[in-house]
């Protein structure tokens, strides 16, 4: 197992370079910015209408470090609104505590505010996953549960003020506490049906 998440991390940092560098030709914004891990970079916005107005600025296996490291991007841009999600690849792929990935996810807010004049920024919660499932994929969850991913979401909830953290965790659980399998393809990542009701939750606010 060791080895085969040193592939994996090898394999996630090169898609990360390629999506920095990607991500540094964008030099005028046309819209607010989405950021984070798959479940930002996966989110598929043409289908719903928000391919114009919204930048996907999501890396597949992202953590809370790697959005630190590539902050500057988003603020160059200088967005109106900025929505996070990330926080989970840690879990797995870091040494953080769940205080410390919290504490970064909060830093990634302070230093937009920070930076950026009038900002809005949300703090989409930590999506469950569906473990020992036929259909999960255990590559990717194994080193996370559900109840670590509660835990650093209540962190959250209670740092942030009313109307900066969207509770969609509870919204794609099923009565066991567990990513309802009518949201997933894998156990982790959604799919059409599971990103309605993660678009629902946010486009209120876009």
């Amino acid at each position: 197992m060791k080895k085969e998440l040193t592939v994996m991390k090898a394999v996630l940092k090169a898609d990360y370079d390629r999506h920095v560098h990607r991500f540094q030709e964008i030099k005028e914004l046309h819209g607010s910015i989405l950021l984070g891990d798959s479940m930002i970079a996966y989110l598929p916005l043409s289908m719903y209408k928000y391919g114009q107005s919204l930048l996907n600025f999501g890396i597949p296996g992202d953590t809370t470090t790697g959005v630190l490291n590539r902050l500057s991007q988003v603020i160059d841009l200088k967005p109106l609104k900025v929505w996070i999600h990330i926080g989970s690849n840690d879990l797995v792929l870091s040494d953080l505590s769940k205080i410390e990935i919290a504490e970064n996810i909060l830093k990634i807010r302070d230093m937009l505010i920070e930076k950026i004049e009038h900002v809005k920024v949300y703090i989409i919660s930590i999506t469950p996953v569906l473990r020992n499932h036929s259909i999960s994929n255990m590559r990717y969850i194994e080193w996370r549960t559900n109840d670590e991913i509660k835990e650093i979401n209540q962190m959250l909830q209670n740092h942030l003020m009313n109307g900066e953290y969207i509770n969609v965790f509870d919204l794609l659980i099923d009565s066991y506490g567990n990513l309802n399998i009518d949201y997933t393809k894998d156990g982790i990542h959604l799919n059409g049906e599971g990103y309605k009701v993660f678009i629902d939750e946010i486009k209120t606010l876009i």
